[in-house]
């Protein structure tokens, strides 16, 4: 009976030992640290330019609580940063569970070596700088069946570095006066219609719209003939 008692207690302790030994020989995953890189959206970076920043993961995942620091300085920026004068500088982001960012290089010029820019447009979650901004008279025509003839003009605003063109299209009213003369009234906000607009990047149109559009115009005054006049766009 003793002898039955030991060999019992044998094979239940037998294996209990060999789970243990089982579990110390599985070694516990190490966690390898991701890369995170940083980048900016800003072109043309002058003094007084709001600089933003952008963390993603090599996968392309967004991340908005990285810390970006002035290599320069050793301070903290956040996600947009001012630069107060020209000249080069470097950055860095980080955050907990990741590998430092490599440095990102950003060169500021000076005001008046840059481009005036005039304005921005947003196509498809890309920002472009207006550089070049004016309106030209397209001709006359009947847009209806009404008989009335309409002035038609297009608004050429461009990103010249990114090569994207935003184009808004619209019409005018031309009357026939008592005394004969016809009248054609400068566009502003209340008297164009049917507008449109067209967009272009890279010799590519990527948007045309033909309805729903809706244009705000302050606008220098044109030549009285209309031909060929360009005026600078206050904003669109």
């Amino acid at each position: 009976m003793k002898t039955k008692l030991l060999l019992s207690g044998f094979f239940t302790l037998l294996p209990l030992t060999s789970s243990c030994s089982s579990d110390n020989n599985t070694a516990s995953p190490i966690q390898e640290e991701q890369n995170i890189n940083l980048s900016t959206t800003t072109k043309g970076i002058q003094v007084g330019t709001i600089v933003h920043f952008k963390v993603l993961t090599d996968d392309n995942k967004e991340i908005t609580d990285a810390t970006i620091t002035s290599v320069e300085t050793n301070k903290k920026v956040g996600y947009q940063w001012i630069p107060e004068r020209e000249g080069t500088y470097n950055f860095i982001a980080t955050k907990t569970g990741f590998k430092k960012s490599t440095e990102l290089t950003i060169k500021v010029f000076p005001i008046d070596n840059q481009k005036n820019i005039q304005g921005t447009f947003i196509v498809q979650g890309e920002s472009y700088n207006i550089d070049s901004c004016k309106m030209k008279y397209e001709g006359k025509y009947q847009i209806d069946n009404s008989g009335d003839y309409f002035l038609g003009w297009i608004i050429y605003a461009e990103d010249s570095d990114k090569k994207a063109s935003a184009l808004p299209m619209f019409f005018t009213p031309m009357t026939q006066l008592e005394n004969g003369k016809i009248s054609t009234p400068y566009p502003n906000s209340e008297n164009i219609t049917n507008s449109m607009l067209s967009v272009w990047v890279n010799d590519r149109e990527v948007i045309y719209l033909n309805k729903g559009v809706q244009i705000d115009l302050s606008l220098e005054k044109f030549n009285d003939n209309y031909l060929d006049s360009t005026n600078k766009c206050n904003s669109i």
